[in-house]
C-alpha cells in the first residue's frame, strides 16, 4: 500500500540545505544507495524519477552524483533496505574507491 502523501519539495530544499551546511567541512557527494528489487519499486511508486530529480540537484549544487541502484542485485540485504555486513564491506570499499578517483582526496 502507497502512502497518501507523497515527497515535495521541502524535502528537496532539506537536503539543498543539508549540502551547504556539509560543504564547509569537506567535500560532499551524493549518493543513492541500493536496495531490494521490491523497495525499488516502492521508491518509484513515490517518487517517480528521483534519480532525475537527485542528478539535478547535484548538478545545481556541484556535487558528483552516484545512483548505486543499478548494481542493487549485487548486494544482499538485511531487510529490503539495509545491507548485510558482507555487502555492506564491499560496497563501502566501492565508495572508497569513487572517492578516490575523484582527485584530492584531502578533507
Amino acid at each position: 500500500m502507497v502512502p497518501k502523501h507523497r515527497p515535495g519539495t521541502t524535502r528537496l530544499r532539506y537536503l539543498e540545505e543539508l549540502v551547504e551546511m556539509l560543504r564547509p567541512h569537506g567535500r560532499v557527494f551524493l549518493v543513492r544507495m541500493p536496495v531490494c528489487n521490491a523497495m525499488a519499486q516502492l521508491e518509484e511508486e513515490l517518487w517517480p524519477g528521483l534519480d532525475t530529480t537527485l542528478e539535478g540537484l547535484a548538478s545545481k549544487q556541484g556535487i558528483p552524483y552516484w545512483n548505486l541502484m543499478p548494481e542493487r542485485d549485487r548486494y544482499t540485504y538485511t531487510d529490503g533496505n539495509h545491507l548485510d555486513t558482507t555487502s555492506a564491506r564491499v560496497l563501502s570499499a566501492e565508495l572508497a574507491r569513487r572517492i578516490a578517483s575523484t582527485g584530492n582526496t584531502g578533507f
